[in-house]
């Protein structure tokens, strides 16, 4: 199999979605969490307010927890935008990522770092983009429109050859 290279800048809304998804998606039980838990919580215990006939100030307290998972949510594009913004190497700097039968390198900047298939924990297909999460806690990212429609397959293909069902995500076939 011939190596795959992908080129491609860091551009603003995908720094956002992948610290959104490190920090609220990363596992199924957290992206369950962030996205129905707090409101399945909230729902339960307005029922049991109800059923215990509670004061209204109940409710504004439960209304004010929905708020909860949004609040958290903005934050984290809040401080996603502001970390893009005031790091320069991020808009300036080409990302080359190439991936072979042995090894997946990105050079960015002045560095190359390369890992071996062994040492990759996770690979997560998102809408967007490919989510790579590396043994020394790096995450690197490819997004879909660096790579080439037939590459995207092959991309795949190693994956799911390299990588154990339990360390692949909504990749798909």
């Amino acid at each position: 199999m011939e190596k795959l290279v992908m080129s491609y800048y860091i551009e603003e809304k995908d720094f956002i979605r992948i610290n959104i998804w490190a920090g609220l998606e990363r596992s199924k039980m957290s992206g369950f969490l962030f996205n129905y838990g707090f409101y399945l919580m909230n729902a339960l215990l307005a029922i049991a307010a109800i059923i215990a006939k509670m004061p209204y100030g109940y409710f504004i307290f439960i209304g004010l927890l929905t708020m909860f998972p949004i609040i958290i949510r903005l934050s984290v594009i809040r401080r996603a935008k502001k970390n893009f913004s005031k790091n320069g190497v991020f808009k300036d700097h080409m990302i080359t990522m190439t991936v072979d039968e042995e090894k997946i390198c990105e050079t960015f900047y002045t560095r190359e770092y390369c890992n071996k298939w062994e040492e990759i924990l996770m690979v997560s297909e998102l809408k967007n983009m490919f989510v790579i999460l590396v043994e020394n806690i790096r995450v690197l990212y490819i997004p879909k429109s660096a790579i080439a429609g037939n590459d995207r397959a092959t991309f795949r293909e190693l994956v799911m050859n390299k990588l154990d069902k339990k360390r692949i995500r909504n990749l798909k076939h």
